[in-house]
């Protein structure tokens, strides 16, 4: 059935006002099963009022993600969707006779989702973005064990292909045309085997911070990140000198890995291995026991996993591949101040823009060192 742009806006007020308003005047029953089963976009929000679809970066074409309930065998059905722009706007330009124009499907997903989610319209298709050439799009994928998996779904071919392994489960993700910088949350990953007790880790908490009761070894191990890179589609290993393993990223930071203009470097969020006895001088809106000092006995430290534990902005070399801190300081959110993180490239690659953090307090005598040494605020 078709019906006219008129009679749509009509229905989505109906939907969006309730089924009172719905049966008063379309003449519609609104039953839960319609709830559930109703299509409902998932990117862009329909809880933001000021979301907007994702365009690709050639202004050809525009993206969504939808998702429905599926009644009859308990899942949901998450639909990544590709509009023609062209076909769009002569639609909106026509009169009510020309048939609407129909998206391509690009990638499906269908199953009981088990991640954690945001609100109760979460979906199994999240965080997407346009590949630089826009010939595709990248996203996560919930899969059967409640990961989510790095996908490409081609426009061309309309088909989709995981870039990770079922076992490791993204938080994050960038890319350009030819690398793609992931963090793996699976890293360390504690999950109790079915049949274990729940209780089977229990230990007495007298006595202790509540830092350490609030995030204990198993929080901080299941919380770890670990940096992924893949370069003209193979996976590239980088780790800190003499280290066994991959760069751990911090787990409390909200920083994007930022991939420079030519694609040979990348900034993100490395927790310290050791914190520098100057940098106690620093100001916190943080309880004593967190500031700026390691203290004895404390497990998990230098591994980042301890959501507390400073991290600093790191550029890593993918040509070597090397890291190198670029500020000689911790970041903001550590010590309490909670303004955006972002590093932000100029166009020639030879400048960047860091975000809420400290400055280095290198050649800054002790003496003028004041109480309120802390980051600016972004304006």
């Amino acid at each position: 059935m078709l019906l006219s742009r008129n009679k749509c806006a009509a229905i989505v007020a109906a939907l969006a006002l309730g089924s009172v308003y719905a049966e008063s005047v379309l003449g519609i029953d609104l039953t839960v099963r319609d709830s559930i089963e109703l299509t409902t976009f998932s990117d862009p929000s329909t809880r933001n009022p000021l979301a907007q679809t994702k365009s690709s970066p050639d202004g050809t074409h525009v993206a969504v993600v939808t998702t429905r309930g599926l009644l009859a065998s308990n899942e949901i059905e998450s639909t990544l969707w590709v509009f023609d722009v062209l076909q769009v706007k002569r639609y909106v330009r026509s009169d009510d006779g020309m048939q609407a124009p129909e998206p391509r499907r690009i990638a499906k997903f269908v199953g009981i989702p088990r991640a954690a989610q945001v609100d109760s319209y979460g979906s199994l298709i999240t965080r997407f973005q346009w590949s630089t050439d826009s010939g595709s799009i990248l996203f996560l994928g919930e899969n059967t064990d409640g990961r989510r998996q790095l996908y490409r779904a081609d426009i061309a071919q309309e088909t989709a292909r995981p870039l990770t392994e079922m076992s490791k489960d993204i938080e994050r993700f960038n890319a350009n045309a030819d690398t793609v910088i992931y963090a793996d949350r699976a890293v360390g990953s504690t999950d109790r085997p079915i049949g274990t007790p729940i209780n089977s880790t229990a230990t007495a908490v007298t006595g202790l911070p509540m830092p350490s009761i609030l995030f204990s070894t198993d929080s901080r191990v299941s919380s770890a990140l670990q940096l992924g890179v893949i370069r003209y589609g193979r996976s590239v290993t980088v780790a800190e000198s003499g280290a066994s393993e991959g760069l751990r990223l911090s787990a409390m930071s909200r920083l994007e890995p930022t991939i420079s203009p030519d694609g040979h470097a990348v900034i993100v969020a490395r927790p310290v291995t050791d914190i520098p006895s100057s940098w106690e001088a620093y100001q916190t809106t943080m309880p004593s026991y967190l500031r700026f000092q390691t203290r004895a006995g404390d497990p998990e430290t230098r591994s980042g996993t301890r959501g507390f534990w400073p991290w600093q902005y790191v550029l890593i070399d993918l040509e070597r591949p090397v890291v190198h801190p670029l500020v000689d300081a911790p970041g903001g959110m550590v010590g309490g101040y909670s303004d955006s993180e972002k590093a932000v490239w100029s166009p020639s690659g030879n400048v960047v823009l860091l975000t809420n953090t400290y400055l280095p307090l290198e050649g800054v005598d002790p003496q003028s060192v004041r109480a309120d040494w802390k980051p600016a605020p972004l304006r």
